[in-house]
């Protein structure tokens, strides 16, 4: 029989949830803080815990972080009772190791639901499949013209969502990714995996895309955190639009000049006027490194500056 833990300062609440939860055959045990539920925790090593946040002498937040501490309550399901509906109070439960979030006043139809659901999940994990989801009410899906491949895994990391990803392009599947507590696990996309299957991901802007939230066997595989691999992509990306950017430029290459803001002020230099007069001359490259009294890589440098400053411009063919 599946053993409950209620921690909550507020006695009529315990009441309630000790009624409801006897109902469906639940055994229960309670205590009043966070210190007490830590106390009772490691003695009745429970198969779920329900606590509140806000308590004395040790609040919710505080007593989570020593539950994951003990090696027998590592795994053990916890859902948090909070008045504060708000993303910054989840992430922070989720990153001390909260399972889950029921928002006061409580919804008992809903705690039952996922309650049963903490309890198929622990006998779940026995078998080495995964929690279930963190935020139910996160649905994802899509399209990557509407919503940057990029975003969308971030939100998978940060929300640390645990199901399967799948994209489509044009009503044929083009991969399926697993993920556990907002980490790739595994799965290939477009023939692709493990980190490959995630920098081709990213350059994706046109497929379909929807999360289904759903267990994942996780013995095997060592899960991949996604921020690193998107950094790596970006810099990539920036790395080739520099590389695009790039002016090749040859002796037959021509530039026109631009009579730029302040064009005179950049230009007061009897070295780059000399270079200025040859390029409105020829306009050739070759031509002015012919025709310049100085010394090439003057000339080179001052082409360069020039470049830079859009007082010359490439024509256009």
């Amino acid at each position: 029989m599946t053993k409950i833990l209620i921690v909550d300062d507020e006695a009529s609440i315990i009441r309630m949830l000790t009624f409801a939860l006897n109902k469906e055959g639940y055994t229960i045990v309670t205590a009043s803080n966070g210190r007490e539920g830590v106390q009772i925790a490691s003695r009745e090593n429970p198969d779920l815990i329900i606590s509140d946040i806000m308590m004395p002498e040790m609040d919710g937040m505080e007593m989570c972080s020593q539950v994951r501490q003990m090696p027998a309550l590592k795994n053990t399901p916890f859902i948090f009772l909070t008045a504060k509906g708000d993303m910054t109070t989840r992430i922070k439960g989720l990153q001390l190791g909260a399972d889950d979030f029921i928002v006061k006043p409580i919804d008992f139809k809903l705690l039952m639901k996922k309650v049963k659901e903490m309890s198929r999940y622990d006998l779940a994990t026995e078998a080495g499949l995964s929690e279930p989801e963190l935020f139910h009410e996160v649905h994802l899906s899509g399209n990557f013209s509407r919503r940057k491949a990029s975003e969308v895994l971030q939100v998978i990391e940060t929300e640390r969502l645990t199901g399967s990803f799948y994209i489509d392009q044009d009503s044929q599947n083009e991969g399926n990714l697993l993920f556990y507590k907002g980490k790739y696990l595994s799965g290939s996309y477009v023939g692709k995996e493990g980190k490959e299957a995630i920098l081709t991901l990213l350059a994706n802007t046109n497929s379909d895309f929807n999360f289904v939230v759903k267990p994942v066997a996780v013995e095997g595989h060592t899960p991949l955190s996604m921020s690193p691999v998107i950094m790596e992509w970006t810099a990539s990306q920036a790395k080739n639009q520099d590389t695009k950017d790039k002016l090749v430029i040859t002796r037959e290459t021509e530039f026109e000049i631009v009579l730029v803001p302040d064009f005179f002020q950049l230009t007061a230099n009897d070295d780059i006027q000399e270079v200025i007069k040859l390029f409105r001359s020829s306009g050739k490259v070759g031509d002015v490194l012919d025709g310049a009294s100085l010394e090439r890589e003057r000339v080179l440098k001052i082409l360069r500056y020039l470049i830079s400053k859009k007082i010359l411009k490439e024509k256009t063919k």
